[in-house]
């Protein structure tokens, strides 16, 4: 038996069925968007210029949206800045385009991350209780400071630039310090603060009266031409670890110390050069309680005071150095102990001298100039390899270093001194 179905059921059962699926879908599809994340819209970055868009710094800053970049156009701009967004400051020409706070304030404070400030000259930061301002300050993590020219003249202790503690992985290159303070020699004044770690200064001239301080770790200081100091030019203190000072041009003409490390660990000084025309006063590196510290390729003249100082420091290498010194070539004392000397050439009145500090080994090196072991307790040669000695005679099998020490194999002739590797700081 044939059963007829009227169309009018069937275009209604569909109806209801795909109502009912519909349905379902929908209430699906209105689920599954309210479990995904929301969206923000960008901005795409603009460039707002100063004065042309807004008259001053500050007020494009407040206006700009991350990534935005604000260029200044030359003049002089008497502003404070507070850079709290991750935008480009440019300025039109670093000679030219100004920013001036008139000795009231820190001219520049950055405190979000990814900002760059470049092509401006940024000077004259105010008083605090006696103390200068610093010009810029940095409290964030990967910026760019390049390509600036930071300046003043001051009469009371004074930083340029402060980067402080948790500001990591900044960039400082290609700028120029400019500072001269009217302060008493040796007052010991800290013109650049690093209190952070993984930042890079490169290839920056820094002419100042003062001194760049390392309080941080694993820091690069590469490639920078230093003069006019009249403090210690770079010094790493404060239980600092891992940093590299390399490749620098430092001139101690003016200053007490080139290079000076206490109760630091663990740093590569390497390939450096120091000259101290006529300083009578002049060290050019002292190591004060630091240990584990590799002094290599560095270029040192002094010909009229000390090279390389170590005082109760232990475990460090010295090798491919040269060395000329008016008074001490390199002197241990106060037990520096165990410390590897080797590949070296090293001139002054006393080339060396080990003054209570034992277990040193002192092998391959050039000596021009007396030395002296009042220990008896070092090591001067090793693997049937002593040391050339200005002094040595021939003839005597061994040399006597006086009035303790001896080398029993010192060589004939002088040592090639090589150029050695320079390691990789490996990673904390």
């Amino acid at each position: 038996m044939n059963v007829k179905i009227p169309i009018v059921g069937i275009v209604a059962a569909c109806i209801v069925v795909a109502g009912i699926g519909a349905f379902f879908l929908i209430k699906v599809h209105k689920e599954q968007a309210s479990s995904l994340p929301s969206v923000a819209l960008v901005a795409s970055p603009t460039t707002i210029r100063v004065p042309t868009d807004y008259p001053t710094i500050q007020e494009a800053i407040n206006a700009a949206n991350p990534r935005d970049t604000i260029f200044v156009s030359s003049g002089t701009y008497y502003e404070q800045l507070v850079v709290d967004k991750a935008i480009s400051l440019i300025g039109e020409n670093r000679d030219t385009t100004v920013i001036d706070t008139d000795r009231s304030a820190t001219v520049v404070r950055v405190n979000a991350n990814n900002v760059t400030i470049s092509n401006l000259t940024i000077q004259n930061s105010g008083y605090f209780t006696e103390r200068e301002m610093p010009i810029i300050e940095i409290f964030s993590s990967y910026n760019r400071i390049e390509n600036n020219l930071f300046c003043y003249a001051t009469d009371v202790d004074s930083r340029i630039m402060h980067v402080g503690s948790g500001a990591d992985y900044n960039v400082i290159a290609y700028n120029v310090f400019l500072e001269e303070t009217t302060l008493p020699l040796w007052s010991h004044v800290i013109g650049i603060w690093i209190g952070s770690s993984h930042n890079q200064l490169v290839g920056n001239v820094i002419s100042t009266d003062t001194t760049l301080a390392i309080d941080g770790s694993y820091n690069t200081i590469l490639n920078n031409t230093m003069d006019n100091s009249q403090e210690v030019v770079i010094w790493g203190f404060s239980s600092s670890v891992g940093n590299r000072i390399v490749g620098n041009d430092i001139d101690i003409s003016r200053a007490w110390i080139g290079i000076g490390l206490t109760w630091s660990y663990n740093y590569i000084v390497a390939n450096n050069r120091i000259t101290a025309g006529e300083n009578p006063y002049a060290i050019a590196m002292l190591l004060d309680h630091a240990d584990n510290i590799s002094l290599l390729n560095n270029e040192i003249t002094t010909p009229n005071g000390k090279a390389i100082l170590l005082a109760g420091s232990r475990n460090n290498i010295l090798n491919g150095n040269s060395v000329l010194a008016g008074v001490h070539g390199v002197f241990l004392f106060h037990h520096s102990d165990n410390n590897e000397i080797n590949n070296n050439h090293i001139e002054g009145e006393r080339s060396i001298i080990a003054h209570d500090s034992a277990g040193n080994k002192i092998w391959g090196n050039n000596f021009i100039g007396s030395p002296y072991d009042d220990t008896g307790q070092n090591q001067w040669d090793w693997n049937e390899e002593g040391n050339y000695w200005s002094l040595y005679q021939g003839g005597d099998t061994t040399f006597s270093v006086p009035p303790a020490g001896e080398d029993r194999y010192p060589l004939s002739s002088p040592i090639t001194v090589s150029s050695v590797t320079v390691p990789e700081m490996p990673p904390p």
